[in-house]
């Protein structure tokens, strides 16, 4: 156990912005955070647009379909998804950089994180469980030729999002921001 401790000391003489890594490991995370901030801006922008395209094509009269309804719903949660990371990675990426600030951390950037945790978790998973039922569907039909109807499919798509939202009550309970009084600032 002391060899381990003494070569841990000796690859890892000074912490660096992530703790101690690799030194390869470091740079490289150093280098991606300057640019994560931008490819997540034009992700998102791409991501947003082609998601409000999906949108309003599959909720064409001629486009109605079970699938397309499930599809519809599942490009809006990651529409939500992108434009509540829109200003997360634009102050926390890009206006702050990696240094860790009394500006970057305000009691307002703070509390958006954790509304930004909330919504991405929520509609993330909820995402995910409409895909879990996208693919029931499809086995279902390829088993026995029956389908939902778009009305069934629309309640189902619903019932997951709330039962989704219901379920992650208690994350949001505990997520929350106080505010710290310090004589310095620290982190």
């Amino acid at each position: 156990m002391a060899e381990a401790n003494a070569t841990n000391e000796t690859n890892c003489l000074e912490l660096g912005a992530f703790g101690c890594v690799d030194p390869h490991l470091e740079r490289y995370a150093i280098w991606y955070w300057g640019i994560h901030g931008y490819l997540s801006l034009i992700i998102c922008a791409f991501g947003i647009t082609t998601n409000a395209l999906n949108i309003i094509i599959l909720t064409r009269g001629a486009m109605r379909t079970p699938i397309n309804c499930i599809l519809t719903a599942i490009a809006i949660c990651d529409l939500l998804t992108m434009c509540s990371y829109i200003p997360f990675a634009s102050h926390f990426y890009i206006e702050c950089g990696l240094e860790a600030t009394p500006k970057k951390y305000s009691y307002g950037w703070s509390t958006y994180m954790a509304v930004h945790s909330n919504i991405s978790s929520t509609t993330h998973a909820t995402s995910l469980w409409l895909a879990v039922f996208m693919a029931i569907l499809r086995y279902v039909y390829l088993r026995t030729k029956k389908c939902c109807n778009i009305k069934q499919t629309s309640v189902i798509c619903v019932f997951i999002s709330v039962s989704w939202c219901s379920m992650m009550v208690p994350h949001y309970t505990l997520t929350g921001v106080s505010p710290v009084r310090a004589t310095a600032w620290t982190v």
